[in-house]
């Protein structure tokens, strides 16, 4: 104990390592002050844990390119069971984009740029 308090310049001495007023917890364990600091603030961290928990994902949502489909094409786009459907029949996102692209086009603007489409950079040159 004289080590830790030699070490401390005298800040922790003996006393800091009794209980406060001899308390006990519900299991009968002695209380010291960095117990219920450490509770404490298991308890607060817990609470943060949950609501951070009840946060939506990042990441989730539709994305840009959905966003700007359904911006143009309106409710002509459907989703259900995972595809998509366009005026009522299947398609595949490869061809709701590039329709998208000819309104895009049409009005001016820069196409969606996706994988096997033709990129907006394409359209510069």
């Amino acid at each position: 104990m004289q080590r830790i308090a030699d070490a401390t310049d005298g800040q922790v001495t003996e006393s800091d390592f009794r209980p406060a007023n001899d308390e006990e917890d519900d299991a009968g364990e002695r209380i010291f002050p960095w117990t219920r600091m450490n509770e404490e603030q298991k308890a607060s961290q817990d609470r943060a844990f949950d609501a951070m928990m009840q946060e939506p994902l990042e990441g989730h949502g539709p994305s840009h390119v959905i966003k700007t489909i359904h911006a143009i094409l309106g409710n002509r786009v459907t989703k259900r069971h995972g595809l998509y459907y366009l005026d009522g029949r299947r398609v595949s996102l490869v061809m709701l984009i590039r329709k998208t692209n000819r309104h895009l086009i049409a009005r001016g603007l820069k196409p969606l740029a996706y994988p096997g489409i033709l990129r907006p950079d394409d359209l510069e040159a």
